[in-house]
């Protein structure tokens, strides 16, 4: 392109920029807030992705222990057998008191009953233990007409160990759950999956209350 060509491009550019925009320097600096928060998140996501990276290289690692671990003491190793919900657990009337922290946050409804929950995990010796898994917790309405969910309530192992409580009496996960609706008849039905990240293996368990 000549360089009269090129001059008569950017006058026609620079005449159609004013015409569109009564403020120019407003549009300009609209644009640079625009591209300082689009390189603010990509800094953000830098530092995600060499977050999960490092996580990714952790995991592979424990997966080669493992699979280079005798069979006697892979064997030796307490994995969870069961999953139960603890009998202590029912529905609470009033504000939820422990503090939750799910994977994803549920829409609660106004409704100012929730669930106490208590799970536990135990080995095939019965023993309760700590174990690191993934938790998805579903709550029902199954006395109605028809079925409804009352509140889905996934944990991730970094989430679900902050329920994680040690005491005299027993080792268990707690949770307080909002209901996002009222049960038709006063009762609930809890349903765990947990997925274990030893073993790979799905444990569920599930039980009415009021």
């Amino acid at each position: 392109m000549s360089p009269s060509a090129r001059n008569l491009l950017c006058a026609i550019c620079a005449a159609v920029l004013v015409a569109g925009c009564d403020d120019p320097n407003k549009r300009i600096r609209e644009l640079q807030a625009d591209v300082a928060k689009l390189q603010a998140e990509n800094d953000r996501l830098k530092v995600e992705l060499t977050g999960t990276s490092r996580k990714a290289d952790e995991l592979r690692n424990q997966i080669a222990i493992l699979n280079s671990l005798p069979v006697d003491r892979w064997a030796m190793i307490p994995k969870p057998a069961t999953v139960t919900i603890d009998g202590k657990s029912g529905l609470r009337t009033g504000k939820p008191q422990l503090d939750n922290s799910p994977t994803t946050q549920p829409t609660a409804g106004p409704v100012d009953k929730f669930v106490r929950l208590y799970v536990q995990v135990f080995d095939a010796d019965n023993y309760a233990m700590h174990a690191v898994g993934a938790m998805k917790i579903s709550l029902f309405d199954l006395a109605g007409a028809q079925p409804r969910s009352l509140g889905v309530y996934p944990f991730d192992a970094r989430h679900l160990d902050r329920h994680y409580r040690t005491a005299l009496t027993a080792d268990l996960f707690a949770f307080d759950l909002p209901l996002t609706a009222a049960p038709a008849k006063g009762s609930v039905t809890v349903r765990i999956e947990f997925v274990d990240y030893l073993t790979g293996k799905t444990l569920t368990a599930e039980k009415g209350m009021k």
